[in-house]
């Protein structure tokens, strides 16, 4: 599941390239999310 979730996080971050700032902020929102499972 993780593995899924990080490949679709890519694939969106890919995307949203242009705005790096709330990708970021996605990234660690969600890698905290992954963390507590």
């Amino acid at each position: 599941m993780a593995g899924n979730a990080a490949t679709i996080l890519k694939n969106i971050l890919s995307k949203s390239s242009p705005k790096p700032t709330p990708s970021k902020t996605l990234t660690k929102t969600i890698s905290g999310h992954l963390k507590s499972d």
